[in-house]
């Protein structure tokens, strides 16, 4: 009875019978129990947060029941007796909520991790995600007879997003912004490329460890290792004064912690490499001994797990939220499939999506008044096009320094395949571009002298701010409209559910595309009032020199 109580609990939703969902539930539960995994503190709330079921066909599993919503609260604290401790704290800041051991985690090669550790990429420069989801079905193909077929069998059997390959075209054109749909068109490209290419031949050119995928397979393993997955790259002190990095660069999914909510700003909890009690044993007693530790004891003594940690008090029945990335939200919806209420301080919108783009925009909205030729160009195209290049290479040029390479290779570098971001763009910090705002500055000296400078350029910027927006299918006021017709029609439960489905879709574009639109907005309100965008490298030195420390860093910690 003692350890029932002890026991991480299971609350099922209550509106509910029981199902399949919550029997594959109970006995993951029980295998990280019986793997090491430390979770007497916090409890699974299981809940139909979805309202909709998933439709036929789009699941992995064709017999799958309808999914639900995992979540990690907190528990409540008992005492050695069993008895419910009198305080209303159950876990204090800076205390452990839960461990989960490295061979319980499910990883890529290279890592210390249960599976995955030594087995080999699918294909050749396959990303870290890519040889994640290999391994995750590995293990499903195992079925039973893969010691960590309960994990697998709880993950989610479809994560609805506009990357899963179930979306159509016009779904996926409901977020307006086309850096957004240009990411998704290029992921699903490459996840459609990567089955053809490598899982759908008799000779397969992918390892011997991997079968034929379909695309459904590919799809459901790269949804959850893309959301699922945890990277850590942290010093953790060895015995001694020894330091070692743990774990090599690469990602895992880990039982429990991906089964936290994401919050942008003031997560519950964090997560970093860790020992369990077990090998905080072992280390003390090698501590009281002062003989040097050898090179294959530094390694046996290196964090064993990873553990969550709690940033402030919890109180019993507090979800455990993390903070999964430090990322916009285009990247948790097209992964994710999900769009926070609360605002992402990161996001930001494409102004122009390079520094050429930008000064051709220039060029041709700047007219010369003086002329006598009909719109004239105030600035001759090449001439600006010549300094955004210019701007361009030179920037490029510090990233291959910072890289340890000769800056006389800018040019023989494959920067399309860099993922470098060269777009300019608008954030909530009210920051401005720093490559486009030296480039308008150059182009002003030169060609307009006479001109305000501060002014034309927030006349620039608003001027292409309120282009974007004037482009754009629909307004705030009609999103809101759109987000209300969703509510209504997934609150009848008469309606099928194909029409909930896709209510619920449209619903989450308009959550989307409704935070960007704010950005702009924002942006033009703070234009009006005659305000510079904010020069954040300024704010940093004055910082890091010391000067004016306390409002430099109240400004800065204000923007950031």
């Amino acid at each position: 009875k003692k350890t029932q109580t002890r026991a991480t609990k299971i609350i099922m939703s209550s509106s509910f019978p029981a199902t399949e969902n919550d029997e594959r539930l109970r006995e993951f539960v029980l295998w990280c129990q019986q793997r090491g995994c430390e979770l007497n503190k916090v409890e699974i709330k299981s809940v139909d947060a979805y309202k909709v079921k998933t439709p036929k066909g789009h699941s992995i599993d064709e017999d799958a029941e309808k999914e639900f919503d995992r979540r990690v609260h907190c528990g409540e604290r008992t005492s050695s007796s069993g008895k419910e401790e009198e305080t209303t704290v159950a876990i204090q800041k800076g205390e452990r909520i839960l461990f989960i051991p490295f061979s319980c985690c499910v990883g890529t090669q290279g890592l210390r991790v249960g599976a995955g550790g030594e087995s080999l990429p699918p294909f050749e420069q396959a990303t870290s995600s890519e040889q994640l989801a290999a391994e995750l079905l590995r293990q499903r193909d195992l079925k039973q007879k893969s010691e960590f077929f309960p994990y697998i069998n709880a993950l989610p059997k479809v994560i609805d997003s506009p990357t899963c390959g179930m979306w159509t075209t016009e779904e996926i054109k409901e977020m307006q912004f086309a850096d957004a749909i240009g990411t998704c068109a290029k992921t699903l490209a490459r996840d459609s490329v990567n089955v053809e290419t490598y899982f759908k031949k008799e000779e397969t050119t992918a390892t011997t460890s991997c079968r034929n995928w379909t695309k459904k397979e590919w799809a459901w393993a790269m949804a959850n290792a893309r959301s699922r997955a945890v990277e850590i790259d942290a010093d953790i002190g060895d015995v001694g004064n020894n330091k070692g990095r743990m774990p090599p660069s690469g990602a895992f999914v880990a039982p429990f912690i991906d089964m936290c909510n994401h919050t942008h700003v003031d997560p519950a909890a964090f997560w970093r490499p860790a020992y369990s009690d077990k090998k905080k044993k072992e280390i003390d007693e090698a501590k009281k001994t002062e003989e040097a530790v050898s090179e294959e004891e530094k390694e046996k003594n290196k964090p064993d797990g990873v553990e969550l940690v709690a940033r402030r008090d919890l109180e019993p029945g507090d979800e455990i939220t993390v903070s999964y990335a430090i990322a916009d939200s285009d990247t948790f919806l097209l992964f994710g499939g999900f769009v926070t209420e609360s605002r992402n301080p990161r996001d930001t919108v494409e102004l122009w999506r390079t520094l050429p783009e930008a000064a051709t925009w220039l060029s041709e909205k700047l007219v010369d008044a003086g002329s006598s030729e009909q719109n004239a160009m105030a600035i001759p195209l090449e001439y600006s096009k010549g300094v955004a290049y210019a701007i361009v290479e030179q920037r490029r040029q510090h990233i291959l320094e910072a890289m340890g390479q000769n800056k006389a290779d800018v040019n023989k570098f494959d920067w399309d395949k860099s993922g470098l971001d060269e777009s300019v763009r608008a954030g909530w910090n009210f920051a401005r571009d720093e490559a486009h705002h030296a480039m308008f500055s150059f182009i002003a000296q030169n060609v307009m002298p006479d001109n305000d400078n501060d002014k034309l350029y927030r006349q620039v910027l608003t001027g292409r701010i309120t282009q974007l927006l004037e482009d754009l299918p629909t307004s705030m006021e009609e999103d809101v409209k759109i987000m209300e017709n969703c509510a209504s029609l997934l609150a009848d439960t008469n309606n099928d559910n194909e029409t909930r489905l896709k209510a619920l879709r449209l619903k989450t574009m308009c959550r989307y595309r409704g935070q960007k639109k704010a950005i702009l907005h924002q942006w033009l309100q703070f234009l009006t009032k005659d305000e510079m965008p904010r020069d954040l490298t300024a704010i940093k030195n004055q910082v890091k020199a010391k000067e004016e420390t306390s409002n430099a860093a109240d400004e800065l910690a204000a923007m950031l």
